[in-house]
C-alpha cells in the first residue's frame, strides 16, 4: 500500500473536545466527545487530498446537501446502530451484523458514504493519554466498492492516531505505525471478501480488532480518527461501521486456570504478534527490550484472517524453570509498507489457589467440631475468601463469605449428626473465587449418645527429614496409595501400601530428593488427607 499523509484545510482544529476515553463505544447513545467532518475526495492515484472540509461539532447533524460533494440531499453521515440484531444487506442476509456483541459492545456508528459524489466522511476522538486509556483498541467492519481505479482514485479506508500541541492543532501521527488502511481494489486484501450488487463488484470486511498501545505516550494529547472515503473520479461509493475502547495497558492474570497451570497470563487482543519473555530481575517496562532478545518461550502471529493467540499457560514446569515474573512484546497491525510498533506489558504469574485442609479436631456426643486449616499462598486483606461445608449427611450446604456473610462461626464449624454411619465431609474453599476441595471420611458411630470413633491417627516423622522419614497409620482398612508431591505439584513417587490389623507402618525413602518441602498424599477407603514434609 502507499503511506500518504493527509493535510486538511484551516479551521479543522477549531473545535476540540479532550475525552478520556468516556464514549469511545458510542455507549452513551450519542456521539459526546466525538467530532464528525464531511469533505470531498480529490485524490489522485498516489495522493490523498480533500477538499472544503467541513466539522460538526455533533456528527450527528452531518447531512449531505446540494452546495456539499454529495449530489443528494438530507442524508446522514453517521449513525448511531443500537438494534443488536440488524444485519448489513448488501453482503447477505446474514453475514455482517452492524453491532459486534460478541465482543463485548451495545452500540456502534455507521459512516455512511454510501451514494456515489466522491463524498468523504470522518470521525475524530481527542483524548489525554493516560494510564486508564492507555490502550486503545479499535473495532470495525468495510464494505468499498471496487471499480478498477488506480490507488487512492479508489474508495479507502484509514485509521490514524495523530498527536496535538497545547492548542490541540494535529502534529503528526503519534508513531509512523499508528495508522491503518485499505483500498478498495482487486483482488481482496488477506481477510477481506468480495461481494457484487446491482452489476459492482466490491470488497468487505467483516467486524476485525486492532489495539494500540500507547503506554509510552502517556501525558500526551492524541486524536483518533476514522475516515470512509467514495473514490475520486466517478464517485463510487463507500461505508462502515465502527466501536472502539480504551483501557489499562496490562496483562490479566487467571490464576484458578486448572490443577496442572500456576497462571494463564492474556494479554489485550488486536495485536499482530505476541512473544512472551522471561523479567527475572523483574525490570520495569522501559528496560524490557534489552532483554527481549533470542526465541522467546511463546510466540504467536496473525496467520491470514486468523488472529494470532494472545495468552499463555505457565505450567509448573514452565514456572520451575522460569519464575514469577514475564513480559510480552507485542506488535500492531499496520499497512504491509510499515513495519508494526512494538511495545511491551509485563505480569507476574502469581498462584492464588488455596489449598483446602480441615481436620476433625473434636467429638461429643453426636457433636463433631472441624478446625479450618486451609493455605492462602497470598495474603490479601481484601480478597473474597468463601468457605463451603457438606458434612456427607444431606444436610444443608454451610458458607462463609468475607464480605457478604461473614460468620465467623462457619469457618471452623460444628455439626451434629443424627444418626451413625459413615459420611464424606467436604471442604470448598475459595479465594477471589479460585477454588479447590478437601474430603475425608468420618466414622459416626453412637454408643448411646455420647461417643463418636475418631478419624485414622497419622503420623510423620521426623519432620523436617533427612535420608528418610517414617509414616505411621492406624484405624484404616484395605489398600492404601501414598504419593509423594514437590513444590511445584508434580508427583515424583507413589507407592501402594496394604493394612494389617488396622496400621500400617512404612519408610520414605529421601535420599535421593533435594531439600525443600514435599507433600505426603495418602488416599484409601478411610483416609485422604495432604502432610507437608520439610526434607533439609
Amino acid at each position: 500500500m502507499i503511506t500518504t499523509a493527509i493535510s486538511f484545510g484551516g479551521g479543522l482544529d477549531l473545535f476540540a473536545q479532550i475525552g478520556d476515553g468516556t464514549n469511545f463505544d458510542f455507549s452513551m447513545g450519542d456521539y459526546t466527545y466525538w467530532k464528525g467532518y464531511q469533505s470531498k475526495n480529490t485524490s489522485t492515484a498516489t495522493n490523498v487530498t480533500f477538499i472544503n472540509w467541513v466539522v460538526y461539532t455533533n456528527p450527528s447533524e452531518c447531512t449531505w446537501s446540494g452546495s456539499l460533494p454529495a449530489p443528494a440531499p438530507g442524508d446522514t453521515c453517521f449513525i448511531i446502530n443500537k438494534n443488536y440484531s440488524e444485519f448489513d444487506l448488501n453482503v447477505g442476509a446474514t453475514k455482517l451484523i452492524k453491532i459486534p456483541t460478541y465482543f463485548g459492545f451495545n452500540r456502534s456508528t455507521t459512516i455512511n458514504v454510501k451514494k456515489p459524489g466522491a463524498n468523504t466522511n470522518m470521525l475524530s476522538y481527542d483524548m489525554l493519554v493516560a494510564e486508564k486509556n492507555s490502550l486503545v483498541t479499535f473495532n470495525f467492519s468495510m464494505v468499498l466498492e471496487a471499480p478498477g481505479h488506480s490507488g487512492y482514485q479508489n474508495p479507502f479506508f484509514q485509521l490514524e492516531i495523530f498527536e496535538l500541541d497545547e492548542n490541540d492543532n494535529e502534529i503528526a501521527r503519534l508513531d509512523p505505525t499508528t495508522y491503518y488502511e485499505v483500498i478498495g481494489q482487486l483482488p481482496a486484501p488477506d481477510g477481506w471478501s468480495t461481494f457484487t450488487i446491482s452489476g459492482a463488484d466490491g470488497i468487505w470486511q467483516n467486524w476485525k480488532q486492532i489495539s494500540f498501545n500507547l503506554a509510552n505516550f502517556r501525558t500526551k494529547r492524541i486524536r483518533m480518527k476514522v475516515l470512509v472515503a467514495g473514490c475520486s473520479p466517478t464517485g463510487h461509493w463507500s461505508y462502515g461501521y465502527f466501536v472502539g475502547k480504551v483501557g489499562y495497558s496490562k496483562c490479566q492474570v487467571n490464576s484458578c486456570y486448572n490443577a496442572d497451570t500456576v497462571a494463564k497470563l492474556i494479554a489485550p487482543s488486536g495485536f499482530a504478534k505476541y512473544e512472551w519473555f522471561a523479567n527475572p530481575n523483574d525490570l520495569p517496562e522501559s528496560q524490557l527490550s534489552s532483554i527481549a532478545t533470542g526465541i522467546p518461550i511463546m510466540e504467536s502471529h496473525v496467520i491470514g484472517s486468523v488472529p494470532a493467540k494472545n495468552s499463555f499457560l505457565i505450567k509448573y514446569s514452565t514456572h520451575a524453570n522460569y519464575g514469577d515474573n514475564y513480559f510480552v512484546r507485542l506488535t500492531t497491525q499496520t499497512s504491509t509498507s510499515t513495519p508494526g510498533s512494538v511495545s511491551y506489558i509485563k505480569v507476574k504469574a502469581f498462584n492464588s489457589k488455596p489449598k483446602a485442609r480441615f481436620y476433625k479436631q473434636s467429638g461429643d456426643s453426636n457433636l463433631v467440631t472441624f478446625y479450618n486449616d486451609t493455605e492462602f499462598p497470598i495474603q490479601d486483606t481484601s480478597a473474597l475468601i468463601e468457605y463451603f461445608w457438606d458434612f456427607g449427611d444431606g444436610s444443608e450446604i454451610l458458607m462463609y463469605n468475607s464480605q457478604t456473610y461473614p460468620i465467623v462461626e462457619n469457618i471452623s464449624p460444628s455439626h451434629q449428626y443424627s444418626e451413625q454411619g459413615t459420611y464424606r465431609v467436604q471442604l470448598t474453599a475459595k479465594y477471589n473465587g479460585c477454588a479447590t476441595t478437601y474430603d475425608t471420611i468420618i466414622h459416626a458411630t453412637f454408643i448411646g449418645l455420647n461417643e463418636i470413633y475418631s478419624e485414622p491417627s497419622f503420623s510423620l516423622y521426623p519432620n523436617p527429614a533427612t535420608k528418610q522419614a517414617n509414616l505411621k497409620i492406624e484405624g484404616v482398612n484395605g489398600k492404601l496409595q501414598v504419593s509423594v508431591i514437590d513444590e511445584q505439584g508434580r508427583i515424583i513417587k507413589t507407592i501402594d501400601l496394604y493394612t494389617s490389623d488396622s496400621k500400617i507402618e512404612a519408610i520414605i525413602d529421601c535420599s535421593s530428593y533435594i531439600s525443600g518441602v514435599y507433600y505426603i498424599k495418602i488416599i484409601g477407603a478411610d483416609i485422604n488427607k495432604v502432610e507437608k514434609l520439610i526434607i533439609e
